[in-house]
C-alpha cells in the first residue's frame, strides 16, 4: 500500500517543522514518561526499546517507524498507547495528548501529504460502513482503532467459551519457588488481562473485547510504506509474556492453549471479514 504523495526529500532535517515541534514539546514528554523503559535494555518490564538507547536517537527512531509516525495519526501506536490507562507508564494527560497529536499531524503532512491511499487491504476486514473486505465506505478508509472496535463487536461469549479461552485462566506460572495460576492475579484485570474460568467469565469476556485490554489479543497491522491501516492480526501477548523475563512469572502455553487462541481468533476474524457483526454502542 503506497501513499498518494511521496514523502518530500530531506524533510527530517533539524530545521523541519516536525523536528522543531518534537524538540520543543515531545522530547520532554518522552524523557520524563517513556525513556526509563523504552530506551533502556535493562528495564524490569523488558519493554521494547523503540526510542533507541539515547535521546539523540529518539526522533530518528520514531520517524523511521511507520507504526509510530504514519500518514494518519489514528494509526500511530504512540498515540494508542497514550490513551492506555493500564500502560505501566500511564496514559498521557490531555495537554500531552494535544502536543503529541499536533506533532504526529505535522509529520503526517510533511512526510506523506497527510493522506493515506484507499481503504483496507485485500486481506482486511469490512469498511467503515460495514461493507465487504476491500470496499471503502463513503467516509473513507478504516483506521486501526476503528477496526479494533469492529473486531470487538464481532466477539461473542459463545465463541469465547466454545474455543476454550476461559481455561487460559488455569495456566500455571512460576515465580521463584512458587506456582500460580493466571487467574490468581488476572481475575480482577491486572495489567488489563481479565482471566477467569468460573463465575466471572461473562464480565471478563466483556472487558477483553475493546482497547486497551483487547491489545493483549489482537491489534492492527500497518503498511510498511506509509503506516496506513491494513488488517487485524493476533498480538500474541498471551503467547509471549511468560517468556520475556522481568518481574512477570514464567509460563509456556500448552498446544491446547495455542489451539484455543488460534481457533477463537480465526472464528472471530472470519465473521468480521464477512461483515457478520452487530455494532455495539
Amino acid at each position: 500500500m503506497a501513499c498518494v504523495q511521496d514523502p518530500p526529500p530531506d524533510l527530517a532535517g533539524a530545521g523541519s517543522p516536525g523536528q522543531e515541534i518534537f524538540n520543543a514539546y515531545i522530547m520532554p514528554i518522552l524523557e520524563q514518561r517513556c525513556a526509563s523503559c523504552h530506551a533502556n535494555p535493562s528495564d524490569p518490564n523488558m519493554a521494547p526499546d523503540y526510542l533507541g538507547t539515547s535521546k539523540t536517537k529518539f526522533y530518528d527512531m520514531l520517524v523511521q517507524n511507520v507504526t509510530m509516525v504514519s500518514c494518519s495519526i489514528d494509526n500511530s501506536m504512540l498515540l494508542a498507547k497514550g490513551f492506555d490507562k493500564d500502560h505501566p507508564g500511564g496514559d498521557l494527560s490531555p495537554s500531552e495528548r494535544e502536543k503529541v497529536t499536533t506533532w504526529l499531524s505535522t509529520e503526517a503532512l510533511d512526510r506523506f501529504g497527510g493522506v493515506c491511499r484507499g481503504g483496507p487491504s485485500e486481506q482486511g476486514g469490512p469498511s467503515e460502513q460495514g461493507g465487504p473486505s476491500g470496499h471503502d465506505g463513503p467516509s473513507g478508509p478504516l483506521t486501526g482503532m476503528e477496526a479494533m472496535k469492529q473486531f470487538g463487536d464481532c466477539m461473542t461469549l459463545e465463541d469465547w467459551v466454545a474455543t476454550g479461552m476461559p481455561l487460559m485462566a488455569n495456566l500455571p506460572s512460576q515465580l521463584g519457588n512458587q506456582t500460580f495460576q493466571c487467574k490468581s492475579c488476572h481475575s480482577e484485570g491486572t495489567g488489563s488481562n481479565w482471566m477467569d474460568d468460573q463465575s466471572n467469565i461473562e464480565r471478563n469476556f466483556e472487558k477483553m473485547r475493546y482497547p486497551s485490554a483487547s491489545f493483549r489479543l489482537f491489534q492492527w497491522s500497518s503498511s510498511l510504506t506509509d503506516g496506513s491501516y491494513e488488517d487485524i492480526v493476533q498480538s500474541y501477548r498471551w503467547h509471549d509474556k511468560g517468556k520475556e523475563g522481568g518481574n512477570h512469572p514464567t509460563y509456556e502455553l500448552t498446544p491446547e492453549n495455542v489451539a484455543a487462541i488460534d481457533a477463537w481468533f480465526q472464528t472471530t476474524y472470519d465473521k468480521w471479514k464477512d461483515g457478520l457483526c452487530t455494532p455495539k454502542d
